[in-house]
């Protein structure tokens, strides 16, 4: 096995949270770009002897860029919560987390399961609802933030009963006041709910069930204008698994290549499941758009063959150069409602994930341009190393990549004047890691020929990190 020495060091890292501090910019930053730019992600893998198996088991932390007039102040703070505190000030870990299960004996497990004792660790993404900011995970538990000083507000479960066992995605998909999402109820009778939460209420309701034997792991769901979709892949578990096996959360699950990946297509007028079939058994993290069609709907999504991505974001495996990192594909599936068919094709060679669009052109389908994350070499071996856009009318790529340098998800902010989907900019995290030192800079390309356009010198070296949004300013 040969260790990325350099990277390992940056993952052993802790992060200092960073009062509101000005930075020093290097290039030129739009006029027009005004507003902040938030992220969120983990900010440490590690406590003391003990350390997170996964890197979607750190602590999180959120990050904000105050862009203004060509000038940015940045910002830092763990999220606060109780998993947090355990950790920050106990140092000791007391809640399971995605591969990493303080529980050891069957009566923690029950309790973990059937009497949730969740980690409140919401470390995937970020979101705005009417006035509200929302840092987002997986478990039941999403945190309001404070806009100016990252304070944890208040805790949301999506209106889960305390005593039921259920997880979620990070990806909701929000439409004035309301927030869709799906929760996966654990139990003696599995179920994925789409639900309705009414910001103006704080009601959550059930628009739709569906019931299933065994529960896959799944990060995000579509939505068009008229339908949800989902998608239930053959990487699954059986609830009972979670007590009977000492083995962490999607340790749990197990992929059998033999078993369809499943689809469910549910109107949102009738809340109806109006469409369901089995598809090629493939995995996927996260839906792009889904838009509606003449008598169907069509979504883009990123997929994998099967399921092995997870275990090569294991820490052990990032830094590992023998570790061939799996590469996801641009894949599109066209539904045919009325006629009960479907049909899928891949949109582009080029490797990606963590992938954006224009969200001018959510539930559209005239839009042209996706940007993402990539792999600079076809080998696969090292860690997400490039950025990419990619043309879905030709399925050409084109690339931003510098020697030592690992980019975060890419967020695309159109110009107040532009008439398609690469007029705008770039915003990026990167970590540059090189010999004993590192770095971090905020990295802001040209979307039309992914020019860097500008760089921003932060304080610190910031760990590789999942979603953010650019919420402009009012």
């Amino acid at each position: 096995m040969s260790i990325n020495r350099a990277f390992q060091r940056v993952l052993d890292l802790k992060q200092t949270p960073q009062p509101l501090t000005k930075t020093t910019v290097e290039g030129e930053i739009p006029s027009w770009l005004n507003g902040d730019f938030y992220r969120n992600g983990p900010g440490l893998f590690g406590v003391g002897e003990t350390r997170f198996a996964h890197w979607f088991d750190g602590l999180a932390m959120l990050h904000k860029f105050e862009i203004r007039s060509g000038a940015v102040q940045y910002q830092s703070r763990y999220i606060e919560s109780k998993t947090s505190a355990a950790i920050l000030e106990e140092g000791v870990f007391s809640y399971p987390e995605f591969a990493t299960d303080p529980c050891k004996s069957i009566f923690k497990k029950l309790q973990s399961v059937f009497i949730p004792t969740q980690s409140d660790n919401p470390k995937v993404n970020v979101t705005r609802i009417e006035d509200r900011l929302m840092a987002l995970g997986e478990t039941r538990f999403q945190i309001e933030f404070d806009a100016a000083t990252l304070q944890s507000k208040g805790v949301y479960s999506y209106g889960v009963k305390q005593t039921q066992a259920a997880m979620t995605t990070a990806h909701p998909y929000v439409e004035d006041s309301k927030m869709y999402n799906m929760v996966l109820k654990y139990g003696p009778f599995n179920s994925y709910n789409i639900v309705e939460y009414d910001a103006h209420t704080s009601i959550t309701r059930s628009l739709c069930s569906i019931p299933t034997q065994s529960p896959s792991y799944i990060h995000s769901i579509g939505m068009s204008e008229k339908y949800f979709i989902l998608l239930e892949y053959p990487f699954s578990v059986r609830s009972i698994d979670f007590v009977l096996f000492d083995r962490p959360f999607i340790q749990n699950f197990t992929w059998n290549s033999n078993r369809s990946t499943r689809i469910w297509i549910v109107d949102r007028k009738s809340q109806k499941v109006i469409f369901k079939d089995a598809l090629k058994p493939f995995f996927s993290f996260h839906f792009i758009n889904a838009y509606d069609t003449d008598g169907g709907v069509t979504f883009d999504i990123i997929q994998y063959p099967d399921a092995g991505i997870i275990d090569s974001f294991y820490l052990k495996n990032i830094v590992d150069f023998e570790n061939n990192l799996a590469k996801g594909k641009l894949h599109r599936y066209d539904v045919d409602l009325a006629g009960g068919k479907w049909k899928s094709r891949q949109l582009s060679e080029i490797s990606i994930e963590l992938a954006s669009k224009d969200n001018r052109y959510q539930y559209k389908g005239n839009y042209r341009y996706v940007y993402g994350m990539g792999l600079h070499n076809d080998d696969g071996k090292d860690f997400y190393n490039q950025l990419v856009k990619v043309d879905l009318s030709s399925g050409d790529a084109y690339c931003w990549f510098e020697e030592d340098c690992y980019p975060g998800e890419p967020v695309f902010v159109p110009s107040p004047q532009s008439q398609s989907d690469d007029e705008g900019v770039l915003l990026s995290i990167l970590l540059t890691v090189s010999g004993s030192e590192s770095s971090s800079d905020l990295l802001l390309l040209d979307a039309k020929d992914m020019r860097e356009i500008a760089r921003v010198r932060l304080p610190e070296s910031i760990l590789p990190g999942f979603h953010g949004f650019f919420d402009p300013a009012r």
